[in-house]
């Protein structure tokens, strides 16, 4: 069984403190479930010996430094070794008094899916800041000491600056900074009543005597901290305001929310304020805090930081947009996912305008008489016959009208933008121009075919392989993206074909090349349905009337009846929220199911449990995630590499359920099916 915690102790000589906390760690309870590392800072006592015995009879872990580099250095060294979800620093000059410290802070994590540092409340602990942002015993808890302290392992490592931010030397501060580093990122800190013993600067006294100059650290790691959270100091919050203006088109505004979205990631209580000609791609975005048309309203509210996106990407014309936004704005991503939210209201509409059937947009035309943009109707035709041929329902939507085109149902000039989004979002397939319709087919995650001539389809199109750009062939058009070339100039391009008249790019499209990326696109979006692979074998073990939730089922839940949770608000998402806090009573379903999800999330025992919680007794526990070893794609979500069978029907055992099914499924997905007992 795996740890399910790290205790990192960085000691430097006092041998007779690190001893008294080792032996104090013997009371705590779940310290079985304990990696103890001990990380010598250079020690010149007998404290190196001695770690050496405990290490070598398999009681703790010793990292040695090869030189004093002081306590951040020392911990991020251990947090590199962590095997545990939990990573808890311990200074060696404490001594554990209480047993239920470990999981009385657990428990802080295991009830707050948002809670990232705990640590303890006693009489001498500081966690208040005072208005020179020193650390004293006040009534208000703004920061955990970092003498014992919990955090999330996959949280401490992802952060920028790491556990303890490097810019501070040696010691002092660096508790203060990553706790305010993390909520200003919207996570939440708490503490227990732990009862502990701490002879305070213990170590420190010894690093002083060895000639080290702890006063001279702690002075400039002062106005470090200073000068990086005057503004919280003098405030109390972490409120800044940005105002981005990026006027249009709608497809161009759509790519903002990449950018918008990482400024609240960075800051939670980021106020953004967005200026553009296209409001409407933005309305129900949580990321954006108020909308302004900047056509017809002239009010430019006050901000900390203003950026202007108007001809970021038009004058970059080697760069994909997103990058251009970056390298203008100095917000930076690699989260490129487009985000928009039509609403109920469209998402309703859209219900009842098309079938309960896959169904494929046509957008044939951009609404402009660009020769390079927009291909030819008898193209259109023979690739909306093909389609029908293949099954698919057709609907031609775009704000042009297009006589001649054959169709199911022709919206083309009678939607809004977002009940054309709505559409969209439920197609099966988009095949189209380049243009807003597109783009909210990538931000829908669909299988999407853009046509480009005078474009160039590699600055717009995501990385997704069921996104797919189709163009005429390249040694027959030496001329592709000249649209884009033209854009070097500061307003924009001509918005005109290079070759004006006849021959042009779009007159080259081929059928079988279409044909082809539909195909290719079709497949790929299949590779990335893990639900739909196995979804037969599970629902034999189900009955689909009963109640049911699939939790994390993003866009393929299991049956269209169930309970569907996941933390992105998809149409087919009924339950928005977080997989390891589910906020129903006990006993409530019938079988709870859940693909590739638990491998996303730090507690594993925790989770199940909670999921177990859930279901009825004899109700089934259904969980699939990725085989460690024949799972070969790689997703930056992954806490873990995923479990096999015989671990995963452990982690469920303990929960209380009893595997009945524990086999590989779909080549590399894990999948146990239990019982409740």
């Amino acid at each position: 069984m795996r740890p399910l915690y790290t205790i990192a102790i960085p000691v430097f000589n006092h041998l007779h403190l690190t001893k008294k906390c080792l032996e104090s760690l013997k009371i705590s309870k779940g310290i079985s479930r304990a990696e103890v590392i001990v990380v010598d800072d250079h020690s010149t006592d007998e404290t190196p010996e001695y770690l050496r015995t405990e290490a070598e009879a398999g009681r703790i872990g010793v990292i040695v430094m090869e030189r004093n580099s002081g306590l951040g250095r020392c911990l991020d060294k251990a947090l590199e070794f962590s095997h545990a979800p939990y990573f808890v620093t311990l200074n060696n000059d404490v001594e554990i008094l209480c047993p239920d410290w470990l999981e009385m802070m657990r428990d802080q994590f295991v009830n707050d899916p948002k809670m990232a540092l705990v640590g303890i409340q006693a009489a001498d602990v500081c966690g208040s800041i005072d208005p020179n942002g020193h650390g004293f015993q006040g009534a208000s808890f703004e920061y955990v000491e970092g003498a014992v302290m919990m955090g999330r392992t996959s949280l401490l490592r992802r952060i920028e600056g790491g556990l303890f931010d490097p810019e501070y030397r040696f010691a002092y501060f660096e508790d203060n900074d990553l706790s305010l580093r993390v909520r200003k990122l919207g996570y939440h800190i708490g503490r227990v009543p732990a009862s502990v013993r701490h002879k305070r600067c213990g170590t420190m006294g010894t690093v002083i005597q060895q000639g080290v100059d702890v006063d001279g650290f702690h002075r400039i790691n002062e106005e470090t901290y200073k000068k990086r959270w005057s503004s919280y100091i003098k405030n109390r919050n972490f409120r800044v305001q940005w105002g981005i203006r990026r006027t249009g088109a709608n497809g161009d505004v759509l790519f903002l929310t990449p950018i918008l979205r990482e400024i609240k990631k960075q800051n939670a209580e980021a106020e953004i304020t967005v200026y553009t000609s296209c409001p409407d791609v933005l309305a129900g975005n949580p990321d954006v805090t108020s909308v302004f048309n900047n056509e017809s309203e002239n009010h430019f509210a006050p901000s900390d930081k203003y950026i202007n996106l108007d001809c970021a990407y038009e004058c970059r014309p080697d760069m994909h947009i997103i990058e251009a936004y970056q390298e203008v704005s100095g917000v930076s991503t690699d989260d490129w996912r487009l985000h928009l939210y039509p609403g109920e209201e469209a998402r309703k509409w859209a219900k009842e305008a098309v079938w309960n059937e896959p169904y494929a947009v046509i957008h044939p035309h951009i609404g402009q008489p660009w020769m390079g943009r927009n291909p030819r109707i008898p193209f259109m035709v023979q690739m909306s016959n093909w389609l029908n041929h293949k099954g698919w329902k057709t609907v031609l939507v775009g704000t042009q009208f297009t006589p001649g085109i054959p169709c199911d149902l022709n919206l083309q000039g009678k939607t809004t933008l977002r009940q054309a989004a709505s559409l969209v979002e439920g197609a099966g397939l988009f095949f189209g121009v380049d243009s807003a319709l597109m783009n909210f087919a990538q931000a829908s995650l669909i299988p999407t075919v853009g046509i480009f001539g005078a474009m160039n389809h590699k600055n717009i199109l995501l990385p997704f392989p069921f996104v797919k750009a189709l163009t005429a062939p390249l040694m027959g058009c030496g001329c592709l993206g000249c649209h884009t070339v033209y854009a070097e100039r500061p307003k924009g391009s001509p918005g005109r074909c290079v070759r004006e008249q006849g021959d042009v790019c779009m007159d080259r499209l081929r059928e079988e090349d279409a044909v082809k990326a539909i195909e290719e696109v079709l497949g790929a979006k299949a590779l990335y349905q893990e639900t739909s692979k196995i979804r037969e074998r599970v629902l034999a073990y189900i009955t689909q009337e009963t109640q049911g939730i699939d939790i994390g089922c993003g866009r393929d839940p299991l049956t269209d009846r169930c309970a569907a949770l996941d933390d992105d608000p998809w149409p087919e998402v009924t339950m928005r929220g977080d997989a390891r806090k589910i906020p129903v009573a006990d006993g409530i379903y019938e079988w709870v199911y859940s693909s590739h999800c638990i491998e996303d999330l730090d507690d594993t025992e925790a989770v199940l449990k909670e999921w177990a919680r859930i279901l009825k007794r004899g109700g089934k526990l259904i969980v699939a995630t990725p085989h460690p070893k024949l799972f070969t794609g790689y997703n930056k979500e992954h806490v873990w590499p995923g479990f096999t069978p015989d671990e995963l029907s452990q982690f469920v055992r303990d929960v209380g359920c009893m595997p009945e099914i524990s086999d590989v499924w779909a080549d590399y997905s894990t999948v146990v099916v239990a019982r409740k007992l």
